[in-house]
């Protein structure tokens, strides 16, 4: 038997979104890697340096951006589409607990995602202040 998931947003919707998000994301890290004048370090080895990681090949920190921005993403688009079907679906009545669930699940992992790089800052203020 095969499974079928179906969303409700046009085509056009969803794929400009993506487009859009992967467009910035590409962006800043173009803009990330860009020489600045009078400075030695590229912008990758700058945030590298900033949340300590030094020690961490170049390429490692990019594929983990990459990783973090796309997980990042993925996880707001399905929070606005949750909460799209909430607000459209015509009964939900008998559901009603179980989409609050899974909105504060969605909600509490981006939220996570998203401060995991001022974590890293923290440990390495942290570390540097020890030291």
């Amino acid at each position: 038997m095969e499974t079928t998931i179906t969303l409700s947003f046009a085509p056009q919707i969803v794929w400009g979104t993506i487009t859009l998000l992967g467009v910035i994301f590409a962006s800043w890290l173009i803009y990330l890697t860009m020489p600045k004048s009078g400075d030695s370090l590229n912008g990758l080895q700058k945030l590298q340096t900033r949340l300590g990681l030094k020690n961490v090949h170049v390429v490692w920190v990019l594929v983990t951006c990459i990783l973090w921005g796309g997980i990042v993403g993925i996880l707001t688009i399905g929070l606005f589409g949750l909460i799209h079907e909430v607000i459209t679906a015509p009964s939900i009545k008998d559901e009603y607990l179980f989409y609050v669930l899974r909105i504060a699940g969605l909600t509490g992992v981006l939220g996570a995602a998203i401060a995991l790089p001022f974590t890293l800052l923290r440990l390495r203020l942290t570390r540097e202040q020890t030291d």
